[in-house]
């Protein structure tokens, strides 16, 4: 059984994060740290922001947006009365803008989990001036 990701991949995270830095009231953080015995830094790891203290020599983060968070922040209709809608095709997860008629292309993205179709849609709008920060 596979466990599905809870929060937008870590290029994903970082992505948003460099564009709203002000947002990083999420419940998640991606952290990576340098431990004492080797003095390198380990891999990237998903962790949620009250996970307890850590004793080691530095820490880096990044906010972690799971899917609840980035649906708050997307908004629920355009300015063109398109509203949002997310779902799975079969092969991939669709964020998109739509009306009763058609699909706004210039409102969509593609990825292989809901977070991560959500947060490119964000990061999308953003870069558009669709939604401030």
């Amino acid at each position: 059984v596979t466990k599905m990701i809870k929060t937008a991949s870590l290029e994903n995270s970082k992505r948003l994060y460099e564009l709203a830095p002000e947002w990083n009231d999420t419940h998640f953080t991606w952290k990576r740290l340098v431990t004492h015995n080797t003095l390198e830094w380990k891999d990237w790891f998903l962790a949620d922001w009250n996970n307890g203290v850590w004793d080691g020599l530095g820490e880096q983060s990044h906010p972690a947006p799971d899917l609840e968070w980035l649906l708050d922040k997307l908004p629920k209709l355009l300015p063109d009365e398109s509203y949002l809608v997310l779902w799975h095709d079969g092969l991939v997860w669709v964020a998109q803008y739509e009306d009763d008629t058609d699909v706004m292309p210039e409102h969509s993205k593609y990825a292989d989990t809901p977070s991560d179709a959500a947060c490119l849609l964000l990061i999308k709008l953003i870069e558009q001036g669709v939604v401030k920060v």
